[in-house]
């Protein structure tokens, strides 16, 4: 999970008060495996080629909330899902919070992970090309669920889709994900994390309302050869 010993060891010792307190909440996704078992199941429809290696639900240091490890199979930084009103979060950084998660979203990241799994997509290097990776697992995850993976983050990127566009559009070539990917709040533009998420999300959804045959529409959002090529094929505008 992207940790070494030490640095663990030190973060758990700073926040002791959070971990006490998600200690009964972090116990009750055993109880969540029929969810899980039963959105596998309509993954592998769509996508009848689907693997479903094991899921870890492992306690770690707020650093990663899922990671799709091709070795040991779906990692869970169950930490993350424990938001809950008796979460002692006194000892957490602004940071921490802001990647705190209702336990009601354990079903929707375990499909995102695993959809992670079935991809055989060209290498991502750019900034369009991660966030249509990304896009393609919070899509199948939406297609499945019927629910957005992180709903304030699409809730503000419906609201400001054109200026978010418009910004992306200049950086989509770029290298430098920072801004867009696998961050928290954006001092400089204003806006929260991950809305390159939203960004590729969108992308994926109008490749798909525009494809006729839907299976094979997943089977090619699985397997994407040139992103810039689905970027155009996608159709994707905003007004």
């Amino acid at each position: 999970m992207n940790s070494n010993l030490q640095y663990f060891i030190n973060s758990i010792r700073l926040k002791q008060s959070y971990y006490r307190s998600i200690k009964d909440v972090s116990k009750q996704f055993k109880t969540m495996r029929p969810q899980f078992v039963n959105a596998a199941k309509k993954l592998e429809i769509l996508y009848p080629e689907s693997i479903f290696p094991p899921i870890y639900f492992l306690v770690g240091n707020l650093n990663n909330v899922g990671t799709a490890d091709g070795y040991s199979g779906l990692l869970i930084g169950t930490e993350h899902l424990c938001k809950h009103p008796g979460a002692d979060t006194s000892q957490l950084t602004m940071i921490d919070k802001l990647v705190l998660f209702d336990t009601s979203l354990a079903v929707r990241l375990i499909v995102h992970e695993y959809v992670h799994f079935q991809q055989k997509n060209k290498q991502e290097q750019t900034l369009l090309e991660y966030s249509i990776m990304e896009g393609v697992a919070d899509f199948i995850t939406y297609l499945i669920t019927g629910k957005y993976t992180a709903p304030e983050v699409y809730k503000y990127g419906f609201a400001n889709e054109g200026a978010i566009w418009k910004y992306f559009s200049d950086e989509m070539n770029s290298e430098n994900t920072d801004k867009w990917l696998y961050n928290t709040y954006n001092s400089q533009t204003g806006y929260p994390g991950n809305l390159g998420y939203f960004i590729g999300f969108r992308i994926c959804e109008s490749y798909f309302r525009q494809t006729v045959n839907k299976q094979n529409a997943v089977k090619e959002l699985l397997e994407i050869k040139d992103f810039n090529q689905f970027l155009i094929k996608s159709g994707y505008r905003v007004e």
